[in-house]
């Protein structure tokens, strides 16, 4: 019986109108959403230090580039996302990131071990078959 509606829910469309990106667009500065993406790039800074020249961080589901925003700063940051409306707000919030429209098999366009880090938040409930 089970089986029967696995496969058959809709998929979502990841534009202006998919409920999460409204959620944190009206969340603003310091709402749940920021705090988020703030503990998320404390523990990339924890875990992957900062180097000279900068490390590489991809973030894989950047979304509206909130934790990239936190991240630029210190490092070369990169973001991938499915939403192509996702990356174009991300360009605004995340000034000196490298973004891009893209899946994660968008990583094969990066050389081995070319990643210092890697942030994915918010991804693994919308991938079909992890």
């Amino acid at each position: 019986m089970l089986g029967d509606f696995i496969g058959t829910r809709p998929k979502p469309v990841f534009d202006e109108t998919y409920p999460y990106f409204q959620q944190v667009g009206r969340a603003g500065k310091y709402g749940v959403p920021w705090w988020s993406a703030y503990f998320y790039a404390r523990l990339v800074r924890r875990y992957a230090p900062p180097a000279t020249p900068p490390s590489r961080v991809l973030e894989v589901g950047c979304g509206l580039g909130w934790v990239l925003q936190n991240l630029e700063r210190a490092y070369e940051a990169f973001g991938i996302d499915i939403s192509a409306y996702a990356i174009e707000v991300a360009r605004k919030n995340s000034l000196r990131s490298n973004l891009r429209v893209g899946d994660a098999s968008t990583l094969r366009d990066f050389p081995d071990a070319h990643f210092h880090a890697l942030v994915s938040k918010h991804v693994f409930e919308h991938i079909e078959k992890p």
